[in-house]
């Protein structure tokens, strides 16, 4: 494909930028602007990224003053402390012709005043959407010390060698607040919609070198509040900016608490691009100012097309860029099918952030480990027979291939996937197929023997004289734990997902695992038009769901009706009746006219044959649901670091 837009440059003021693909800041949890935490972690993430052909980085997150807490409890470094670490990033993106902005962010009444133990603060007392306390009122002194923080960090900045410095205004945070009458409804000058903004700017501006760098604000295309600042009114504000004469770029997002995050940067039930219409607008809006679109922008023909139609000048495409660091690159020398991309699980990235935990990423089990985890090609070529063919084999048999070891896949099915062919039956999780695209397209290219439809035992594996097997197996479903009568009924997920029609109009789901399974399947049987119950023993559906996962599952299940009896077990199933009752009381329920019951429960591991290799083999190794039944993230991580060992 003929990229006429993606890879053509642009000038953001006084900076041009090679291509219009952009990693947008986001929080990694690997301590560089904390003080008494390491910096090469971040430095080597980012580093990556420059080098596989990324345009523009924006980093951070640089939190302006000590009140502001993001995601954690380290202190900020101060703006001297940072400039020399910045100078370091710098450096090591710049070699690659990458340019690098900071952005700068204070959270106002949108942070956590667990953390460090201090008030929310903001410009009126209307409670954090989030926590709903109430901040308390800055003064005027109060609000001359954070455009002096900003003021300080956009120094270090320019000391440190960057590029340019972006303004956080969206997402729920202070400079939000300012013009939002959720967040501002002050009486003194700094009730004026677009003073604290334009104060900051100023400072900034007095603080950079405007020659050569270039300053700009993360907007809100729609704040997503009802009453609040629509996509109408942010055009008004994106004019103001503009109107200014000081502006450079406007970084398009959405959304105004965090609990938008479920959309903006969503699980794969956010459609693709959702809201680039919006940011759409707000280009129409400006007359010069360059537009980024973002949120769910994950392929360069996907981002072609969204410069082709007019809707922005540049595309941010973070979570690509951390599932495979070499797009761009990839992209413009036309090896789209090499691109590793983003499956939108949010597994390994935004749902680690909210647990203060540091980034990964399920399709690229590097991430955060850039600096030490290259694939050096093995010191002795061995003949490596992997058993299974699911996320675990797949990913084991791709990194021993690619570090130049024989690689011999024995699959049993007629397909390659394992636990991915059941889930993909869900249409809007169809993304997770590239689990298994990617991998097996790797492995053709590496010259791998791929054996479908055999049911490898041991004989059959001893006989391939292997140096080193890797017992990818998977998992099978247990027995039900509850009394029933006619077990025909009585259903595991993978059975439901393959034949629905199996189950009748009316299912009981009973849920013991409280993560995706259940309410992912919940949601899609009432979709193709069953009722639903689901039984489960927590306080919440899907209570171990990921944040950003939680609000958008549960939005749908409602929708449609799903009726959740919570704080139950199930007793018994018998004549289409299934009885339940509370764990804590013990009273009991009763649910009639029930066709079929799906039982979720974690499954146990199909470890037979690694007990049947023992002691018979130079290496023998076990990992994936084989060794413990888990989440798709940690399945790939042990293929690969399974692969790096061999």
């Amino acid at each position: 494909m003929s990229f006429k837009y993606l890879f053509s440059p642009i000038k953001l003021g006084p900076v041009e930028i090679k291509n219009r693909i952009v990693m947008s800041n986001h929080e990694t949890g690997f301590g560089f602007f904390s003080s008494g935490l390491p910096e090469d972690k971040y430095i080597e993430y980012l580093k990556a990224r420059a080098k596989g052909g990324c345009g523009l980085i924006i980093a951070g997150v640089c939190v302006i003053h000590h009140s502001c807490a993001s995601f954690g409890n380290e202190e900020p470094l101060s703006p001297a402390g940072l400039a020399p670490r910045l100078r370091k990033l710098a450096d090591a993106v710049h070699q690659y012709g990458t340019k690098i902005f900071l952005q700068l962010v204070h959270l106002g009444k949108e942070s956590d005043s667990t953390l460090k133990l201090k008030p929310l603060i903001s410009f009126s007392p209307i409670p954090s959407f989030s926590t709903r306390e109430r901040p308390k009122v800055l003064s005027e002194e109060e609000i001359q010390e954070l455009i002096d923080g900003f003021g300080g960090y956009a120094r270090a900045a320019r000391e440190g060698g960057f590029d340019g410095v972006e303004l956080h205004g969206s997402h729920g945070y202070l400079i939000q607040q300012s013009w939002s009458n959720w967040g501002n409804q002050r009486t003194d000058k700094w009730g004026e919609q677009m003073a604290f903004s334009t104060a900051v700017l100023e400072r900034v501006r007095s603080e950079v070198d405007n020659s050569k760098m270039s300053v700009g604000f993360r907007i809100s295309s729609d704040d997503l509040h009802p009453g609040g600042m629509d996509n109408e009114k942010m055009q008004e504000v994106a004019k103001k900016l503009e109107a200014t004469g000081k502006v450079d770029f406007l970084n398009c997002s959405a959304g105004s608490q965090f609990g938008h995050y479920t959309l903006v940067i969503g699980p794969c039930y956010v459609p693709l691009g959702m809201f680039v219409p919006f940011h759409g607008l707000i280009r129409g809006a400006v007359e010069k100012t360059p537009i980024f679109a973002s949120v769910r922008i994950n392929d360069p023909v996907q981002a072609e097309k969204i410069l082709e139609d007019g809707h922005a000048d540049l595309v941010v495409m973070t979570r690509g860029q951390i599932a495979d660091p070499e797009l761009a690159n990839k992209a413009q020398a036309g090896k789209l099918e090499d691109i590793r991309h983003c499956i939108a699980c949010v597994q390994g990235c935004i749902n680690r952030v909210f647990r203060e935990l540091s980034i990964t990423c399920t399709q690229n089990a590097a991430v955060g480990r850039e600096g030490s985890s290259e694939l050096k090609p093995a010191d002795k070529k061995k003949k490596v027979v992997v058993v299974g063919g699911g996320p675990a084999g797949l990913e084991a048999a791709r990194v021993a291939a690619e570090r130049g070891h024989q690689v011999v896949l024995f699959e049993k099915e007629k397909e390659l996937g394992g636990q991915i062919n059941t889930i993909k039956r869900v249409p809007e999780r169809d993304e997770f197929s590239e689990i298994v695209r990617w991998r097996k397209f790797q492995l053709d290219k590496l010259g791998a023997k791929i054996l479908l439809g055999k049911n490898a035992d041991a004989p059959a594996i001893l006989a391939e004289n292997p140096d080193a097997v890797v017992v990818a197996t998977g998992s099978r479903p247990v027995e039900p734990s509850f009394k029933f009568k006619d077990r025909k009924k009585i259903k595991n997920q993978v059975e439901a997902l393959w034949d629905t029609d199996s189950l009748g109009n009316h299912v009981v789901i009973v849920d013991y695992i409280f993560k995706q399974q259940g309410i992912t399947l919940a949601d899609h049987l009432t979709g193709i038009g069953k009722k639903v119950d689901m039984v489960t023993p927590v306080y919440m559906p899907g209570v171990l769901l990921g944040f950003t996962e939680i609000p958008i599952m549960l939005m749908r299940c409602f929708t449609k009706g799903v009726n959740f009896i919570l704080n139950n077990n199930i007793k018994e199933f018998s004549d289409g009746k299934v009885t339940y009752f509370n764990h804590f009381d013990k009273r009991e329920g009763e649910i009639e006219g029930v066709d079929s019951v799906v039982m979720i429960e974690a499954n146990t591991q199909n470890d037979e044959l690694f007990w049947g290799l023992k002691g018979k083999v130079k290496e023998l190794y076990r990992i994936g649901d084989a060794a413990s039944p888990r989440d798709l993230l940690q399945a790939v991580r042990e293929g690969f670091d399974v692969g790096r060992e061999i």
